[in-house]
Order: structure tokens, then sequence, then C-alpha cells
């Protein structure tokens, strides 16, 4: 939730909202005063915590709003612990095949569109999917590497978005030492600026699916993360920055 949401007064009770007329109001106003002015969001969840009783002040209304808030928290700290872990799994047998699969799904939509009504939501997940595995992926140099026997494969580099072998699959989901995956027009994803690249190109997917309105949205809505990606990651970069000149002073 945004901080000026969590700031916000709680609705008053019921018995406000249903005052015949302004005199009524102020006295129902003034009797429920006694107990203080309504809390606002944050400070009723702070009470909750410690813990303390429910202010008698609080209507059915905003109780309503209170259990939607802990809710909406407790959803969003869930979702963040899963995340951990998938972060923590990254270079295992968990996160790499999700990355494997989202790239088949991009070739596919590339290759063989058919302006299905999945299409949009599928090329969203399968951009983020990758998005997320290499900001969270050590960070690489390019490699440029020669394709082997006219394989997909060019040394060490997988090319998450053609058809691999069983061989490359395997070396790819067990994170064998030194295979970096590539994407077309993004390459390595792990080096410090894919993410953009890849979202740009999530975006130019997206556009050509002008069928359905939502594809529209979704681009603009990856513009926007885009735009803060690009943000933290130039924070990043001065901060290894930073850190290198500390280290060689």
């Amino acid at each position: 939730m945004a901080v000026d949401e969590v700031q916000q007064r709680l609705p008053c009770q019921e018995s406000l909202w249903g005052a015949q007329n302004a005199e009524d109001w102020k006295g129902l106003f003034l009797d429920q005063q006694r107990y203080g002015p309504t809390s606002n969001l944050s400070t009723t969840l702070r009470d909750l915590r410690l813990p303390h009783p429910i202010s008698p002040k609080l209507g059915d209304f905003a109780r309503l709003v209170l259990v939607f808030t802990v809710y909406h928290c407790s959803f969003s700290i869930t979702a963040k612990h899963n995340l951990a872990l998938w972060m923590r799994a990254q270079r295992g047998p968990k996160a790499r095949p999700a990355v494997a699969f989202a790239g088949t799904l991009l070739r596919l939509l590339r290759k063989y569109p058919c302006q299905g009504f999945h299409e949009p939501i599928t090329a969203l997940l399968a951009t983020l999917v990758i998005w997320a595995y290499s900001r969270l992926a050590p960070t690489s140099t390019p490699y440029y590497g020669h394709r082997i026997n006219g394989s997909n494969e060019c040394g060490s580099i997988v090319r998450l978005d053609r058809i691999l072998s069983d061989e490359a699959e395997k070396a790819w989901v067990e994170g064998e030492q030194g295979l970096k995956g590539h994407l077309k027009d993004v390459g390595d994803i792990a080096v410090l600026d894919a993410g953009s690249r890849l979202l740009s190109v999530g975006e130019l997917l997206l556009k050509r699916m002008n069928t359905w309105v939502l594809s529209q949205g979704l681009v603009v809505w990856l513009g926007k993360l885009k735009v803060r990606s690009a943000a933290t990651l130039m924070v990043d970069t001065l901060s290894v920055g930073s850190s290198s000149h500390a280290t060689c002073a």
C-alpha cells in the first residue's frame, strides 16, 4: 500500500452516516469524541501488533477496511517470502526451468502468434520471469563464443528462446559452471543492463498484439517498470562505483 493510504483516517461510525439532520449529527459526533478522534490506518495497525484492543469508536465499515488491509499486508509478506525463496534457489532446480520455459514461450509468441486472448498475459508473465531472474542473477561479462556443430549453443552460451538439446537443457537447469543464458535482442540475461533490454522486448511483443486492448495497457505498465528499473540500476551502478573507489583508496 502507498504511504498516503495508510495515513488516511478510518471511516467514522455508521450512526454518523445515518444522522437525519445536522443537529443529530453534531450530537453523535460530540458523543463519539469522548474516545478521541478517529485513528488513521497506520496507528490502528500498530495497536493491533502491540497488541491493543480495537477501539470501540470504530464502526463496521472501518473494521472491514482494517480486515482488508491486514489481508493485503499478509498477502504481500507471503509474496515477498516466496520471492526470497525463489531468489535463493535461482542457481538451483527451481528458477532455471522457469526461465527456460519462459524463453520457449517468448519464442512461440514471436514466431507463431495467433492473436489469442491468452497471449498478452502470457507474454507479460514470460517477460517478468526472465526479468526477475536477470535482476537477481549474479552479473556476468558478455561472452562471444562460436556455434558448435550447427547447434543452438555457442560455447558456454545457451539460447533460451530456441529449442534446446537435452544435454543443453540439463546443463542449464543444473547450473553448469560458466553457462550463460541468452535471448534474441537481449543477449546475456545476467549482465547488468539486460533487464532493461528484456522489458523493451516485452513491450515490442505486446505492441504487436493490438487485437486485445489489454496488451496496450500492459505495454504502459512495462514502460513504467522499465523506468523504475533503470533508476534502480543507476543507483546500484553508482553504489558499486563508490565501493570500488573506497576499496582502491
